[in-house]
C-alpha cells in the first residue's frame, strides 16, 4: 500500500468550501484478495471526487462516475466515523472476541457492538461461502456493476484517509489500537449484512406466519367459490394480521432511522430528513459552540413518532414474537 502514488489537494475546512480529492495510481495491490472483481488494472486518475461540507459539517460528494462517488464517500466516512467503523470491521470479520474477549469491548462503537455470539454468526456465514458465490455471479443474480464500482471506490477512499493519518484516529476509543487497518471490498460486502438484517427479520416473520395458514382453509375457500385474490384478502391476510403489523413496525423503525441513503441522494438542506438534521447538529458541535437545547428538542421530535407507534401496536409485536411458544 505504501508504494501507491497518491495525492490529496485543496483540503478545505467545513463551511461550504470545496475539497477536491484526486487519487492516482495503480490500486491493484490495494484490492488484492478482495471479494469484488478487481482484476482489471486501474488507470491513473481513476478516482476524482469533490467534497463540499455545509456549515453544519454535512459532506456532499460529487463525482463523474460511481467509483469516484464511492471514493469520496469512503474518504469522508473514514474522516468522520473512522474509529466507529474500525470497530464495525472487527465485527464483520468475526474478530471481536479475539481482540476484546467474549463480551466484546467495554465501550460502544455503535448500536451493533460485536461479541462472541456475533463472531460465531458471522464466521458461520463466511464459512458457508454465500458471499463468494454472490460475487462470482453477474447481475441480476449477483452484485450490480454499479455497486461493484461504488464499493471499489469506497475502499480506495477509506484507505486513502487512513494512510494520510497513519492509521491513527483522535477518538480515544481507538487510541493506540493495533486493530485499525485498511479495509477490503470483502469487508464492505460483509458489512452490508447489517443492512440486510431488517429484510431478513421481516422475511422470516412473514414466512413463518404464512406457513402457519392451513392449506385446508384455502381449499375450503376455493370450494365456496372464492378466487385467489378473494382468498388472499378475505382469508390469508386477516389470519396473518399480527405478522404483518410486526413486520410493518420493524420496517417503519428502520426506515425512520435511516440516514445513509438520504445523505447520498438529498442535496439541499431544505429537504433534509429529521435524521440528517440531527446528524448535522451533531457535526456542528465539533466545529462550533454546542446548542444542546436544540439538539435535545430534535432528539425528542425524532423519538416521539416511533414511541407512539410502538405504544399503539405493542400488543401485536409481543403477540407476534410469542405466538406458538406455549402449548
Amino acid at each position: 500500500m505504501s508504494d501507491m502514488p497518491m495525492a490529496a489537494v485543496g483540503m478545505g475546512k467545513p463551511g461550504g468550501r470545496l475539497k477536491p480529492i484526486v487519487f492516482a495510481g495503480a490500486v491493484c495491490a490495494l484490492l488484492a484478495g478482495c471479494g469484488g472483481d478487481s482484476s482489471d488494472p486501474v488507470k491513473p486518475n481513476a478516482f476524482q471526487a469533490e467534497i463540499r461540507r455545509t456549515t453544519g459539517g454535512i459532506p456532499h460528494v460529487k463525482g463523474d462516475d460511481y467509483a469516484s462517488v464511492g471514493f469520496g464517500m469512503g474518504y469522508v466516512w473514514a474522516e468522520d466515523h473512522g474509529c466507529a467503523m474500525s470497530g464495525r470491521w472487527l465485527t464483520v470479520g468475526a474478530e471481536v472476541a479475539k481482540r476484546f474477549g467474549a463480551d466484546g469491548p467495554k465501550f460502544a462503537f455503535d448500536a451493533r457492538n460485536g461479541n462472541l455470539a456475533s463472531d460465531l454468526y458471522v464466521q458461520k456465514m463466511i464459512d458457508e461461502g454465500w458471499l463468494d458465490k454472490l460475487l462470482k455471479n453477474a447481475s441480476p443474480t449477483g452484485v450490480l456493476p454499479e455497486v461493484r464500482e461504488l464499493v471499489r471506490g469506497y475502499v480506495a477512499g477509506y484507505n486513502q484517509y487512513l494512510k494520510e493519518v497513519n492509521n491513527v484516529f483522535s477518538d480515544s476509543r481507538c487510541a493506540g489500537a493495533d486493530w485499525v487497518r485498511p479495509i477490503t471490498e470483502r469487508d464492505v460486502y460483509l458489512n452490508a449484512t447489517f443492512w440486510a438484517d431488517m429484510l431478513t427479520a421481516v422475511r422470516n416473520e412473514l414466512s413463518g406466519f404464512m406457513a402457519a395458514v392451513p392449506k385446508e382453509i384455502e381449499e375450503a375457500a376455493a370450494l365456496d367459490g372464492a378466487g385467489p385474490i378473494a382468498t388472499l384478502f378475505r382469508i390469508v391476510l386477516p389470519t396473518v394480521r399480527t405478522g404483518l403489523l410486526t413486520a410493518f413496525i420493524i420496517t417503519a423503525v428502520s426506515l425512520w432511522n435511516e440516514v445513509m441513503i438520504a445523505l447520498i441522494f438529498i442535496q439541499s438542506n431544505d429537504n433534509f430528513t429529521l435524521g440528517l438534521s440531527l446528524m448535522s447538529l451533531l457535526s456542528a458541535i465539533q466545529y462550533s459552540r454546542a446548542d444542546y437545547g436544540v439538539l435535545f428538542a430534535g432528539v425528542s421530535i425524532m423519538l416521539l413518532p416511533m414511541l407512539v407507534l410502538f405504544i399503539l401496536l405493542r400488543r401485536f409485536v409481543i403477540e407476534g414474537m410469542t405466538l406458538g411458544v406455549g402449548k
